[in-house]
């Protein structure tokens, strides 16, 4: 793709005429699996705030999910052995949700708006179990966050280097809009 022809599919992107679509599987191996010296090689620009906004998450999820187990302990006690693995059970269903094209952040912004409101009015009886619950919304929105982020984030390199737009073609799906 000639420079000509990159500037018309970006504006043609910015008047709506043209949709670019990133495969989540394929944007969330860009940003865990390959270097940003490999990527900078590739397009001219290193993606450091990109990297580091879906490392974070991609970390924080698992983490999350280990400490409200923890705290789970605390606030059920031995119904803990109950409450566990159904939050466990429950991580892996939201991260095969995320990984679907249609999903979208309001579900854990909802969830973590409740949660942040059980902590600042104290509806909860106890804080552990507030902490509980604060936690295992972190995890959710974290995973969710790591396919939305990494999604957007190609959308918006591709946009504005069009070397990337030949490198990652593997991944990007461009198709008039209805």
């Amino acid at each position: 793709m000639n420079d000509a022809e990159y500037k018309a599919l970006v504006h043609a992107v910015y008047e709506g005429r043209v949709l670019i679509g990133v495969d989540r599987a394929f944007a969330r191996k860009l940003y865990t699996d390959i270097s940003t010296s490999e990527i900078e090689n590739a397009t001219g620009e290193a993606p450091y705030l990109e990297k580091l906004v879906v490392w974070f998450a991609f970390l924080a999820s698992p983490i999350a999910l280990l400490v409200s187990a923890i705290a789970a302990v605390f606030a059920f006690g031995w119904w803990g052995v109950v409450v566990i693995p159904v939050s466990i059970g429950w991580w892996p269903l939201n991260k095969s949700e995320s990984v679907r094209g249609s999903s979208s952040m309001w579900i854990p912004n909802l969830l973590m708006i409740s949660a942040v409101g059980f902590r600042f009015y104290k509806i909860l009886p106890t804080s552990w179990i507030s902490g509980y619950f604060s936690l295992l919304t972190v995890a959710i929105w974290c995973d969710r966050l790591v396919y939305c982020a990494s999604t957007s984030f190609p959308r918006a390199f591709v946009l504005r280097n069009p070397r990337a737009l030949e490198v990652f073609s593997k991944g990007i799906v461009i198709r008039e809009s209805r």
